[in-house]
């Protein structure tokens, strides 16, 4: 992807878990098991039926972690950076994946703890990657029934993954908007810039959850009061 220079990659592989296997010594294997599971997806599909996933099986995942190559792992980060590739690792979403497939994948116990060792490994990538010199971005991989409350969770989860909360800020906006080719109209606050801005009460630097304390918000230059911002949201 580097190499076709892609700009963005999401979600850290997603439920294939791919940037976890490109940094394993064991990589191979997990190649061909991978290949195995999409060969199946594609089966399932006309049979009609569950397919078989065993990236949610406490076996996969453990020997994955075990085989977790650090040297490896540094070489990609470095690539991302040096090719301006972003990362947008959606940690919101990961969070959830063992437990939106543990009813259609039978997972147990095992399974459960074994995908949340996963996401902890999630978190210290994205960190390193940061790091490295990493673009980081925040995406969420919405919609949710939550609204904008999935953003606020995934610029937490970018700060317990050891961003500072100006990066986990700069992640929504200024990085956002560079990485898109937009920066010159939004993404900062300047003159000139088009004024979409959120107004809180509380410092977001101090504490990220801050985000959450919102006063009002300013659209194209139009200030919207929380009070009217409920009254639209109950419409």
């Amino acid at each position: 992807m580097a190499k076709a220079k892609q700009r963005d990659v999401e979600h850290l592989g997603g439920r294939f878990l791919n940037i976890l296997i490109a940094c394993s010594s064991d990589e191979a294997y997990f190649n061909q098991v991978t290949k195995n599971t999409f060969d199946d997806l594609l089966t399932s599909i006309k049979e009609k039926r569950p397919a078989n996933e065993p990236q949610f099986k406490a076996d996969f995942d453990e020997r994955l972690l075990n085989t977790f190559n650090k040297d490896k792992a540094q070489r990609l980060y470095r690539l991302y950076a040096r090719s301006g590739v972003a990362q947008t690792p959606t940690l919101y979403v990961l969070n959830t994946l063992w437990h939106s497939n543990k009813d259609d994948h039978n997972l147990n116990d095992q399974d459960m703890q074994s995908g949340k060792r996963i996401f902890a490994k999630d978190l210290e990538v994205v960190g390193e990657m940061k790091r490295a010199g990493v673009t980081i971005l925040a995406g969420t991989d919405g919609p949710y029934a939550q609204g904008g409350d999935a953003l606020h969770s995934e610029l937490e989860l970018l700060v317990k993954a050891g961003l500072t909360p100006l990066q986990a800020l700069q992640a929504a906006t200024r990085d956002a908007a560079m990485a898109m080719g937009v920066l010159n109209d939004v993404g900062t606050i300047e003159v000139g810039k088009i004024a979409d801005l959120v107004l809180l009460d509380s410092d977001p630097l101090k504490n990220i959850s801050n985000t959450r304390k919102i006063n009002a918000v300013v659209l194209h230059g139009q200030l919207f009061s929380m009070e009217e911002l409920s009254s639209i949201g109950n419409h």
